[in-house]
């Protein structure tokens, strides 16, 4: 059968066109800028050197977002003399400021071209923040498409920190800025990984090179984390991450309100563990993608971040303390106060009763899963300190626990959640116990009682920016409490955190003596161990993903360019396909609309 040039021809075309039909539209779904000039195209310049965009909140609907420390005097707009302005009523050309402003009205505005054609007309509100630093990122590509298209993908640029009175506090090149994050990378605002070319510190923090933005998206209070690590130094726990809030500007487009956060890793290193380790409970489905990681008798892992390189004599240590650790902890003492000696040269038992009041305080959605981190300190004794807490957006209130006057031990799943059995385990231990009443009584009780105040002040000052965050990232941010805004998340914050404070101190006070037998009852009865799998990872091998739909799902999810390369691609395979079928005709002719490769007859001529 031969293939007809007509045919090849008009099915080339076909599929030509459609290539170039989809360019355009596929462009614009991917977001990609156009020749279309409107009110998202337009730029102010903050007195500080800095350009801002425009924002496009909805369509013909705009918002501006200025730092704290623009001021509508000093703030110019900038757009060429190819455009003019009119702001609710007014013509604004290049150069003006915008002084006649108020915040938080909106007004009405059409931008028009230089021969008075009107480009676009809609709604434009001016937002501002007050009394936060603003942190302005310029990434190389002057766009942030790499970094969203996946989390390993990273970009380098320069950033600088202004004050809220627009001072220059920082001012450095970077040489990494990557997605970071599980389940809120999936969220519409995303948080970050910030690595500097050269450690520095950052408003007023100690000297570090990896820093995280953290977009505290699914908390609707903004603040779970920075209360947490306030209460966790309350209750004697070190190396605590330091934070600031702030206003975030990448490439000039304002991203929201964040959290400047140190890593985790930057204090252990800050603490000079040396030689030691530090260590993360961690989900399966993460674990197996790390280089070092030892195994728990139930399958759960638990990761080694520091040292970054393990020796097999040093993964062998573990391995052996863990178990050692865990016979001392479950072995024939029961609990009771004979054992305490050879449980505690394994286990640091201030740190660990700390940490036991903040997961009843916090009632941790992920305690025991991930982010449990543990450290070991070089100094010869082999003692494994717990600490510090870290990404506290699943707590207080906001994960799935039902109740708030109940003990871990009572809503925990004890058969596989191994860091929930060794603090129900420890808390049947007298010595231990006695170490819980008094960092509850001297340190965190106190604390509590003044979180409310806290909680109130954090509100005065991010009041503003919490606002611009919000129209910056409308939507749900909480599975839990999807329809509900800013302040009705801080008053169930203060709610919850005062229930909890109440129902712990009754049970360490007036009720300790119920307390205790409820504690030991738990430590000599927990149930079997089981093995931890990992369902999680299971559970995606099954979901269909762009990835596994072939050519289609990867046509579907790129570009018109590549749409028509392919199909150019598929017109030369054609081609090939005809001239191995016809191999009479002359590669060399020109070929014309009405020309088949026809057969040649007996005589030599063509049929």
């Amino acid at each position: 059968m031969r293939l007809n040039y007509r045919i090849i021809l008009a099915a080339s075309l076909l599929l030509l066109l459609a290539g170039l039909w989809g360019l355009p539209k596929l462009e614009a779904e991917r977001g990609y800028e156009t020749e279309t000039v409107g009110l998202a195209d337009l730029r102010v310049e903050t007195g500080r050197g800095e350009l801002l965009c425009v924002w496009e909140e909805e369509e013909n609907t705009y918002s501006l977002f200025l730092p704290s420390y623009a001021t509508l005097d000093g703030v110019q707009w900038k757009m060429g003399s190819d455009w003019r302005l009119l702001l609710g009523g007014e013509w604004v050309e290049d150069g003006a400021r915008l002084i006649s402003i108020e915040p938080e009205r909106t007004y009405l505005a059409a931008l028009y071209n230089a021969g008075g054609r009107m480009l676009e007309e809609g709604k434009l509100t001016v937002y501002q923040s007050s009394g936060l630093p603003a942190i302005h990122v310029t990434t190389r590509s002057g766009s942030m498409e790499l970094v969203h298209a996946d989390k390993e993908n990273s970009e380098n640029g320069y950033m600088r920190i202004l004050s809220e009175e627009g001072k220059e506090v920082y001012a450095g090149k970077f040489d990494r800025l990557k997605g970071r994050g599980n389940t809120s990378w999936d969220a519409e605002k995303k948080s970050y990984l910030l690595e500097l070319e050269t450690g520095a510190g950052l408003l007023g923090m100690d000297p570090g090179k990896r820093w995280v933005l953290s977009a505290n998206y699914y908390d609707g209070a903004y603040v779970r984390n920075a209360v947490g690590y306030d209460l966790a130094r309350s209750a004697g726990l070190a190396f605590i991450p330091d934070s600031r809030f702030a206003d975030l500007y990448i490439d000039g487009i304002y991203y929201g309100l964040y959290q400047l956060t140190e890593r985790v890793e930057t204090g252990a290193g800050r603490v000079e563990i040396g030689n030691g380790y530090l260590l993360e409970l961690d989900y399966p489905e993460r674990a197996m993608l790390e280089d070092f990681v030892v195994y728990l008798d139930n399958a759960q892992p638990v990761v080694i971040h520091h040292p970054r390189r393990v020796t097999e004599e040093e993964m062998a240590f573990l391995e052996g303390w863990f178990v050692r650790m865990q016979e001392a902890l479950y072995g024939a003492n029961d609990g009771k106060p004979e054992g305490a000696k050879e449980i505690f040269s394994y286990l640091d038992k201030e740190s660990f009763a700390a940490m036991y009041l903040m997961e009843e305080v916090f009632m941790d959605l992920d305690m025991g899963v991930t982010s449990c981190y543990l450290y070991m300190e070089e100094d010869g004794e082999n003692l494994m300190h717990s600490g510090p807490v870290w990404d506290l957006d699943n707590t207080m209130g906001r994960g799935g626990y039902g109740r708030r006057d109940v003990l871990l031990s009572d809503e925990l799943d004890l058969s596989t959640n191994q860091m929930g059995r060794w603090y129900a385990r420890l808390c049947g231990n007298e010595e231990f116990r006695e170490q819980v009443y008094q960092v509850w009584e001297n340190r965190l009780y106190p604390a509590l009682c003044d979180v409310q105040e806290e909680i109130d002040g954090w509100m005065r000052g991010l009041g503003r920016s919490i606002r611009m965050d919000q129209v910056r990232w409308p939507g749900p941010r909480s599975v839990f409490m999807p329809e509900a805004e800013p302040e009705e998340n801080v008053n169930y914050l203060k709610e919850y955190l005062q229930e909890r404070t109440d129902f712990l101190h009754a049970c360490f006070t007036d009720r300790k003596e119920e307390t205790e037998r409820n504690m030991e009852r738990c430590a000599a009865s927990l149930p079997d161990l089981e093995i931890v799998e990992n369902q999680e990872f299971l559970e995606q091998e099954d979901e269909v993903s762009p990835a596994s739909m072939g050519l289609m799902g990867i046509v579907a999810r790129s570009h018109g360019a590549i749409l028509a390369g392919v199909m150019l691609l598929f017109l030369g395979i054609l081609f090939l396909l005809d001239g191995r079928r016809n191999p009479h005709c002359e590669k060399s002719k020109t070929l014309r609309p009405d020309f088949e490769c026809l057969p040649e007859r007996a005589d030599g001529s063509r049929a």
